[in-house]
Formats: C-alpha cells, structure tokens, sequence
C-alpha cells in the first residue's frame, strides 16, 4: 500500500511540474512600461511607449548623462531626440542592433496568439526573426516580462505596466 501511494505521488507531482504547450494571447499595444536593459555590456534604464498602429517610443532615464535620449516612429518616421535637439531620421539609418529598434520589431512582429510554454508564473515562446533566435517571457495577462536576444547581446525586463490609450 505504502508503495502505490508513493508512486502515485511521484506521479502527481511529476504532471504537476510539466511544461505544456498552450495558445497565447500577447498584449501588443496599448501600454506603457519601464525597461531595464543590458545590452553589449550596457545597461540602461528606459520608459517604453507602446501605442496603436505602430507608435513606439523609447526614452533612457538612467544613466544621468543619458537621461532624455528618445527614439521615437510614428507610422514612416522616426525621430531621434535629445538635449533639447530633435533630428528626423530615415528608419533605414537606424544602426542594426540599436536597442530601441530591436524591442521594437520584435514585439512588432508577434502575432497576437502564440503557441507558448506554460510553467507556473509565465509562459515562454521561442522564435526566430531578422535578428535571430529570441525567447520572451509573458505575464498571465500577456504582457512581457522578459526578452532575451543572444545575437544581439540583450536582455530586457520590462516593469511597471500601465495600459494607454
């Protein structure tokens, strides 16, 4: 008796710890939150700005001497700001790995349900885009918590999140 009891409690706490596959539905838009990045070695502090049809905006809030440096698109344009100095700029001229855009297209490019990984405090999803192999983690209500970009050296976590309209 002892035994069959004992092998079923292996056997419940094994199902209970599995990883399932479920269908996802992501936060795309709509929201703000505070970004804590490390990228190349860099860390920074960033207030994010997810709007509607593609309205991004990021701005550095820590490091002091950083403090104000925005990079903004809206629709076709971008605009790169800082000390009081503004400069539209050509999405194409974008350096490849600036932090910004690389949150940007990623979360851009995710399609509202996702096949994730749940376990017991998020779900994960692994994808592959321009940039290469990525992995995000989600909150239970579809906002992000983490992104992970190894080609490009970043790490993201996102706080604070407040919705936007």
């Amino acid at each position: 008796m002892k035994k069959a009891v004992l092998v079923g409690m292996i056997l419940l706490v094994l199902l209970c710890s599995c990883k399932k596959q479920v269908d996802f539905e992501v936060k795309k838009s709509g929201f703000s939150c505070d970004a804590e990045v490390v990228y190349n070695e860099t860390e920074l502090k960033a207030k994010l700005f997810v709007g509607e049809n593609g309205y991004f905006c990021a701005e550095v809030t820590e490091p002091e001497a950083l403090n104000g440096m925005k990079c903004e698109w809206s629709g076709d344009k971008v605009t790169v700001s800082y000390l009081g100095i503004k400069q539209d700029i050509d999405p194409e001229n974008i350096p490849y790995f600036n932090y910004a855009k690389l949150i940007r297209d990623i979360l851009g490019d995710l399609s509202s349900n996702l096949i994730t990984t749940a376990t017991n405090d998020y779900f994960t999803y692994n994808g592959t885009g321009i940039y290469g192999d990525y992995r995000i983690e989600f909150r239970a209500d579809g906002f992000p918590i983490k992104l992970h970009l190894p080609s490009a050296s970043l790490t993201v976590t996102f706080t604070n999140f407040q919705y936007v309209s």
